[in-house]
């Protein structure tokens, strides 16, 4: 991402308005983390953001929320992992992209083994109040 940059234990993420950068800001954990990690998609209203993240061993698709963007991430908990799938070949889940209902997930999937990736999709519930 333009204005990114990383040093040993934070993030900083550059703040866009039109096509202009803007002075970078950190993100404090508890989202970020020593592991790999990357791909992050947030929720159209800013409360909920999904990445992917190696730190519970396997690369999988975890999720952080906040009540209002005004607020800090929620810890992290995994969304989707490998075993979750049911399927014994998928080795990681690497991407994950939200409809803007936030009903449906769309899950890229690595199978090594085959040489293959897959799109898997994943539903919820429609979500109410201020979760």
């Amino acid at each position: 991402m333009p204005g990114a940059r990383t040093r040993k234990d934070e993030r900083f993420l550059a703040s866009g308005l039109g096509k202009k950068w803007h002075n970078s800001f950190s993100k404090k954990r508890p989202v970020e983390s020593i592991p790999q990690e990357g791909r992050p998609y947030i929720q159209h209203d800013g409360r909920e953001i999904f990445f992917q993240s190696n730190r519970s061993g396997s690369l999988s698709i975890w999720v952080s929320t906040r009540s209002s963007t005004s607020q800090l991430w929620s810890a992290p908990v995994v969304a989707i992992s490998p075993a979750d799938l049911g399927d014994a070949t998928v080795t990681a889940v690497s991407t994950a992209a939200l409809s803007w209902d936030a009903r449906t997930l769309f899950l890229g999937v690595v199978r090594p083994s085959a040489d293959l990736g897959d799109i898997y999709v994943s539903s919820r519930e429609k979500l109410t109040g201020k979760q």
